[in-house]
């Protein structure tokens, strides 16, 4: 007896089988000549085209010793599933691999141009950073420059506060020396 699981899993098989997977499988032409693609299941029908050894087939069904199979064109057709390899073809293989190639030889030019730029930017931005540099230190030099002829004014004004202090200092003494003296001598 069979569970609902195996049940549901026999239904889904059988109707995936009907309709075709949702994954398609693909096949090549097994021998060095091409295959007719027939109207239909069997030599009694009428060539519709040509599948050459190289044409990547989608496995569409399968019905009598017949596989149903769509071209990359996408022009449909029946060849003898015995005609049939799951298996790359080596031209096949040799043929992407040669597109891949030119691919990766693509993207390496995109690459090296792309770091012959970076270089030019990065010499540019070298050069830049001297100048700044230069430019940096020019200005640290002005600045120390000005900071200095700005205090030397601070120096000769404190300089000068302090010698009017000093002079006021002295004459305020003098001046009430005088009025202690005199006043000691009225006595």
């Amino acid at each position: 007896m069979r569970g609902p699981t195996t049940t549901c899993a026999a239904a889904l098989a059988v109707l995936l089988g009907a309709t075709g997977s949702a994954a398609a499988e693909s096949a090549w032409v097994a021998g060095a000549g091409a295959l007719h693609l027939r109207s239909g299941a069997g030599t009694e029908y009428r060539s519709v085209g040509l599948a050459e050894p190289a044409d990547t087939l989608t496995l569409l069904g399968e019905a009598n010793g017949w596989t149903q199979v769509r071209l990359a064109d996408g022009s449909e057709g029946w060849v003898a599933s015995s005609e049939l390899t799951t298996v790359q073809p080596d031209a096949v293989k040799l043929a992407t691999l040669a597109h891949e190639l030119d691919e990766l030889r693509e993207r390496l030019g995109a690459g090296e141009e792309e770091a012959d730029r970076l270089r030019e930017e990065n010499e540019r931005l070298g050069e830049r950073e001297v100048e700044l540099d230069a430019r940096a230190l020019d200005l640290e030099q002005k600045l120390v420059a000005t900071a200095a002829a700005e205090r030397w004014r601070e120096w000769v004004t404190g300089a000068a506060i302090a010698l009017a202090g000093a002079l006021a200092g002295a004459l305020w003494g003098r001046l009430a020396g005088r009025r202690r003296g005199q006043a000691l001598r009225l006595d």
